[in-house]
């Protein structure tokens, strides 16, 4: 593992900057293709089995017997064991906003769970630079979980937005 690691990194000394460079390179391609039209850029919301599946996710992630539940989306940014690499994720949408210019970067934080908890993401956000309303940056929720809807008034005192998946009807399938 450390060795493709390796190979996967071989001209960059420090690994952390090549997370941030590729990171902020796919963004930033992306985002600037739409300029100045807003482009959402919504938080890893991988599931503890599907992050235990990548180059040695095995070696950090908990089981669980239930993961669409589980430690997934907000819980994970502000959470001791996962805060490295959120603020990696941080700092490449920075980069990509403030040094590429690209301001019409939004950012979607997925399954919040409370607004206490869409707060913690918020301040976790700015503590690694990626602060709300600076340059115009609006931090959305995703409206998918019952509590969402029940607590609506207080998450929008947090989020700029609620943005919802909508699930259309497959063409390729007829009748009811």
């Amino acid at each position: 593992m450390v060795y493709k690691i390796d190979e996967i990194t071989a001209v960059y000394e420090d690994k952390k900057q090549f997370f941030i460079d590729k990171l902020s390179e796919g963004v930033a391609r992306i985002a600037a293709g739409f300029y100045p039209n807003d482009v959402i850029v919504r938080f890893p919301d991988f599931k503890t089995n599907e992050y235990e599946n990548l180059l040695g996710g095995f070696l950090y992630e908990p089981k669980e017997s239930n993961p669409m539940i589980g430690w997934r989306g907000a819980s994970r940014y502000y959470d001791e064991k996962y805060k490295p690499a959120f603020e990696l994720e941080c700092l490449a949408l920075r980069k990509a906003r403030s040094d590429m210019g690209l301001t019409n970067i939004k950012v979607m934080v997925p399954f919040c769970r409370t607004p206490e908890e869409g707060k913690k993401v918020i301040a976790q956000m700015k503590e690694f630079g990626l602060v709300q309303g600076e340059e115009g940056l609006e931090v959305y929720v995703m409206c998918e979980i019952p509590s969402n809807v029940i607590c609506a008034d207080q998450f929008a005192d947090i989020f700029e937005r609620f943005l919802h998946r909508v699930q259309r009807p497959d063409p390729a399938r007829s009748g009811p």
